[in-house]
């Protein structure tokens, strides 16, 4: 009569866990085992620990009567990422406008946590990060379920060059002119125009 055999695995190769056993047992006390795996792997010991993932046969003899029995078992390896994506607010871009920049994280996973480097060493473990700094960021996504990473990068920049602005006068007045015409200008475009004047004087978005 062939003794009887059962074999498993104790868990997934992943970017956490670097090894697993193969656990195996039978009722009949007066049996070897003998592994067989991927890569020429063998092992006489009936639990032993292997770090490479494949197809592993335990074949079990009762050395009473020589017969035997055996049964197959698959290590699995996961290190599958996550994947890390950024989203920045206004196009990454602090302005006098947008004095902020908001980065936004996401994952194709579940199960993540997130965490943030940036300029001088600033560091976060919140999903979304709101600076006012500019340079570059990096975003780590790691899983929880195998331990895996994956990375992105976001480069905040600045922009507050002011547009320059000329200002001149077409004509002066006199006791038949009452009136002037201010002239504005820039070299950058596009721009808007404020004058503001003696005795309250002000108009919007009026270059002229």
């Amino acid at each position: 009569i062939p003794p009887d055999v059962s074999a498993s695995v104790s868990g997934v190769l992943n970017c956490k866990t670097s090894t697993v056993q193969l656990i195996s047992s039978s009722t009949v006390t007066t049996v070897a085992f003998h592994w067989e795996g991927p890569n020429g792997y063998i092992s006489a010991i009936s639990n032993p620990i292997v770090s490479v993932p494949g197809s592993y046969k335990v074949t079990v003899k009762d050395t009473v009567n020589g017969c035997l029995a055996n049964a197959t078992v698959e290590v699995v390896r996961d290190t599958t990422k996550p994947g890390a994506v950024i989203s920045a607010s206004g196009s990454g871009i602090i302005t006098c406008i947008n004095t902020s920049v908001t980065l936004i994280a996401s994952s194709s996973s579940a199960n993540v946590s997130y965490s943030w480097t940036g300029p001088d060493g600033n560091f976060s473990t919140t999903q979304n990060i709101t600076t006012v700094t500019a340079g570059t960021y990096i975003l780590t996504v790691t899983s929880a379920v195998n331990g895996c990473s994956s990375s992105s990068s976001s480069v905040v920049t600045l922009n507050k060059t002011a547009p320059g602005a000329l200002a001149s006068t077409l004509g002066q007045l006199t006791c038949i002119s009452s009136i002037v015409t201010l002239k504005g200008s820039s070299t950058t475009s596009p721009v808007t125009y404020k004058w503001i004047g003696p005795t309250g004087f002000t108009t919007t978005n009026a270059q002229n």
